[in-house]
C-alpha cells in the first residue's frame, strides 16, 4: 500500500474547500450564472439555460500539468464527469481560484473523449472515513482538442 492510499482523505474539509470555491466562482460570474442546489447542478447559465457541475482544484495550476479525474464515488457509482452526465450537467469546469484558471468541457465530449483514451484508467484510491473514491490522472495538455474557452458559453 502506497502512503497516498494509507491517508484517510478529509472529505468534510475538502467538501468546505469545494463550497468556497462555488463561492468564488459565483463571485466571479454572477452577472451570467445563477446558483444550483449542488445535488444536480452547481450552477446555471442565465443565458441559455445550460447546467454547469464544477470541480475546485485546491493546488495552484503551476504545481501540477494535469487534472484528476473521479470516476467512481462510493464504491462502483460514477462520479466525476459520468455523474455529471447522468444529472444532464451540459458542461463539466475544474476551477483553479488561486489563478482563476478554468478547464471547461462539454461533459458528454468529455466523458466520450475519457472513455475512448482511458477505457481501462490505472486507478487511484481516495480513501475517506465513510466510503472510497477511485479516479485517474489526465494531463491537462491531452484534453487540449475538446477543451472551451469559459468566456464564450457563458
Amino acid at each position: 500500500m502506497s502512503k497516498q492510499e494509507a491517508q484517510v482523505h478529509d472529505f468534510q474539509k475538502s467538501l468546505k474547500k469545494g463550497k468556497a470555491g462555488e463561492t468564488a466562482f459565483y463571485e466571479l460570474f454572477k452577472d451570467k450564472v445563477d446558483r444550483l442546489d449542488g445535488y444536480t447542478n452547481d450552477f446555471v447559465i442565465k443565458r441559455t439555460g445550460e447546467t454547469i457541475e464544477l470541480k475546485m482544484e485546491t493546488r495552484c495550476i503551476s504545481e501540477t500539468p494535469n487534472l484528476f479525474i473521479e470516476r467512481y464515488s462510493y464504491g462502483d457509482e460514477d462520479g466525476g464527469p459520468w455523474q455529471a452526465a447522468k444529472k444532464k450537467s451540459t458542461y463539466y469546469i475544474h476551477f483553479f481560484p488561486k489563478t482563476n484558471s478554468f478547464f471547461t468541457y462539454r461533459t458528454t465530449k468529455l466523458v466520450n473523449w475519457l472513455n475512448t483514451n482511458f477505457p481501462r484508467p490505472w486507478l487511484i484510491n481516495v480513501r475517506n472515513k465513510s466510503h472510497n473514491t477511485r479516479g485517474f490522472v489526465v494531463k491537462r495538455a491531452a484534453l487540449e482538442e475538446i477543451e472551451l474557452n469559459l468566456e464564450d458559453i457563458l
